[in-house]
């Protein structure tokens, strides 16, 4: 079959801060040139209201933590590696 892809829609523009981090804030996607920053919150505001994602904080500052609902999605994306989820916070 073909390539797996994302299962969940914005989720490859996080993985780089989660990786290195445990959260990102919305400055820090790797958007595509195609989305503008405004659909981008848009989808991580609702992926953040499925529980995917937790956030902490207000405006520009907030960081948006990943949760438990998420790790079965970046396995499923061939991602083994482990993300601190919102109870594991990486220092920084």
């Amino acid at each position: 079959m073909g390539e797996e892809k994302a299962s969940l829609p914005g989720l490859t523009w996080v993985l780089g801060p989660l990786k290195t981090k445990g959260f990102f804030t919305l400055p820090e996607l790797e958007l595509p040139p195609a989305i503008s920053r405004k659909k981008a919150w848009t989808v991580i505001r609702n992926l953040a209201n499925e529980g995917y994602f937790s956030p902490s904080g207000k405006g520009r500052t907030t960081r948006y933590h990943m949760t438990d609902k998420l790790r079965p999605h970046l396995e499923k994306m061939g991602f083994p590696f482990s993300f601190p989820s919102e109870g594991q916070r990486a220092e920084d």
